[in-house]
């Protein structure tokens, strides 16, 4: 697998990923507003999306990492 296809398909986790953290968050604020009896279940609901947001940045981070990592550098290139 080529360097630019493992960077288009992390590319593509990372965007579905925070799409995915956005829907979430937005679902559980409009049922926040809606819906006061299961207020002790949507905070958990908002905690879950909090820790999915943090999966993401993770994800994120770690292809940063890896982009770096594998990038040849200037001095090689020469």
């Amino acid at each position: 697998m080529k360097l630019t296809e493992t960077h288009r398909d992390s590319a593509a986790i990372q965007h579905y990923a925070v799409a995915f953290a956005h829907r979430l968050r937005n679902r559980i604020v409009g049922m926040q507003r809606r819906v006061r009896p299961f207020q002790a279940w949507s905070a958990e609901m908002a905690e879950a999306s909090l820790c999915s947001a943090n999966v993401v940045m993770r994800i994120k981070r770690q292809t940063e990492e890896l982009a770096a990592c594998c990038a040849p550098s200037r001095n090689q290139s020469r």
